[in-house]
């Protein structure tokens, strides 16, 4: 994978990670607040403390865990094809074929900025 295309893969998987945080994790630690400890009746006065029921959460951040990083790490299609594009691109220009092209491309603008610059002068 050439340059390019770590570039168009972080800064995709950059855009989705804040969001994405925020949005999933808020709702799971007011849970975790609310929550009463194992056997203690749910809106009973018997715990002192916030978060002692965090304990019984454990699962569902393991799994939210799970979730954002396999959501952050997934790019989207859009950057997927900019990718493939990249690494093609990068495929034709390092090719003989490719080197030969683009030689006489840089040859042809070369003589076209030369006859211009000699117009002017």
């Amino acid at each position: 994978m050439n340059d390019l295309t770590w570039f168009l893969y972080f800064a995709d998987v950059s855009q989705n990670f804040l969001p994405l945080v925020v949005i999933s994790g808020i709702p799971l630690v007011v849970i975790g607040f609310l929550l009463p400890p194992k056997g203690e009746e749910p809106f009973g006065l018997n715990h002192k403390y916030p978060f002692q029921g965090i304990g019984r959460l454990k699962n569902w951040f393991i799994a939210w865990f799970t979730a954002v990083v396999l959501v952050t790490l997934i790019p989207s299609e859009k950057t997927l094809y900019m990718m493939a594009a990249s690494e093609g691109g990068e495929a034709i220009v390092t090719s003989p074929q490719g080197k030969e092209v683009l030689d006489k491309i840089n040859l042809i603008i070369n003589n076209q900025l030369d006859a211009l610059t000699e117009k002017k002068e």
